[in-house]
């Protein structure tokens, strides 16, 4: 998923969680409805996330450095 694909998902998450909130709220006058908004982004990450991407991949030895023969 693109960087502007994943930056789209993350603005529905959060105004899909701030609209359970304020229904909630407005509903049953309770604050913890606005709990929604972090569950939102966290069920939306354990969708999306991709555990290969954090897994490091071999570690290349560092190239030598170039020589200064040219004058």
């Amino acid at each position: 998923m693109s960087v502007r694909g994943r930056m789209a998902l993350l603005a529905l998450c959060l105004a899909a969680g701030t609209a359970v909130g304020i229904g909630g709220f407005l509903f049953t006058g309770s604050q913890w409805w606005f709990a929604a908004i972090p569950a939102a982004v966290a069920g939306a990450w354990l969708v999306v996330a991709d555990p290969q991407r954090c897994v490091p991949g071999e570690v290349q030895p560092p190239r030598p450095p170039a020589p200064l023969d040219r004058v």
